[in-house]
């Protein structure tokens, strides 16, 4: 996808990359999605104590949902969760 000297390009599943072309040099765009910071937070937390990052309650919830969401595709059913 072009717009002015930009080009982005999405391969499949591979993250996203923006490019924009000036005076004959490529400069990359990358989306700051805070990886590194949960990352930082979750070793302190360790560290130190505190709650967790995703209380369990919610985890619980994502996995069923997960499970359900297979099961559902797999026997062609819906699932309630």
């Amino acid at each position: 996808m072009l717009k002015g000297s930009w080009c982005v390009s999405c391969n499949q599943w591979c993250p996203l990359e923006c490019t924009e072309r000036v005076q004959g040099l490529h400069k990359t765009a990358r989306q700051d999605k805070g990886h590194g910071n949960e990352l930082a937070e979750f070793i302190r937390r360790i560290e130190q104590g505190g709650e967790p990052l995703i209380p369990f309650e919610q985890l619980r919830n994502v996995t069923q949902a997960s499970f359900a969401a297979v099961k559902s595709a797999h026997e062609r059913v819906c699932i309630q969760v």
